[in-house]
């Protein structure tokens, strides 16, 4: 309870249990297809972006001192056993972790890429600032060499940390708050 006798806020929409530190979620859906969708070739099921965007929004919504439990319960099968969506979930954790990682080592490049022109612009700025004239073309590649070094080395920075940053705190929240997931299928209770 909160010090004015209501609860807390994050207590309205998830089931808090404060002494083992966890929030439960439990969510309902009408089948299994509804959270994946079938790869045409291979016909395995991925994980659809709207349910992995829902589960990285948890991350957000439930306060980080709580380790999270999600339950899933579909009104029907659709011939699917717990265990196999079990091993779909699992499957696909592994998979959206390596898509992140390989998203941060080719953002690393690009990013490095962005400040070595960066770089260069500063370089050009340098070499045109030592030309002693006052003519306009001088000013404005002075100006647009100013412009571009700056752009090009925030843009690298940005997507160097902040990108990061975001893959990097979705793995550690999958790794580390996730606590468990199981299904259920209405019919069983």
């Amino acid at each position: 309870m909160a010090r004015n006798g209501k609860k807390n806020i994050e207590e309205e929409f998830f089931d808090i249990d404060k002494k083992s530190r966890l929030a439960n979620i439990n969510i309902e859906f009408e089948r299994p297809s509804d959270i994946f969708d079938v790869n045409y070739h291979t016909k395995k099921p991925i994980l659809s972006d709207d349910f992995m965007d829902w589960i990285d929004s948890a991350f957000d919504l439930v306060p980080t001192k709580y380790n999270i439990n999600i339950s899933i319960t579909f009104k029907h099968s659709e011939g699917y056993t717990k265990k196999e969506l079990s091993n779909i979930f699992n499957e696909n954790l592994k998979l959206d972790a390596n898509s992140k990682k390989s998203e941060n080592k080719s953002n690393d490049v690009i990013a490095l890429t962005l400040m070595g022109l960066g770089l260069v612009f500063i370089v050009s700025y340098l070499l045109v600032f030592t030309i002693d004239s006052n003519s306009v073309l001088r000013e404005f590649i002075l100006y647009m060499s100013d412009t571009f070094a700056c752009i090009f080395i925030w843009e690298g920075i940005t997507l160097m940390v902040i990108q990061r940053y975001e893959n990097t705190a979705y793995l550690k929240n999958i790794e580390k708050r996730f606590n468990s997931i199981k299904f259920n299928f209405r019919d069983e209770k």
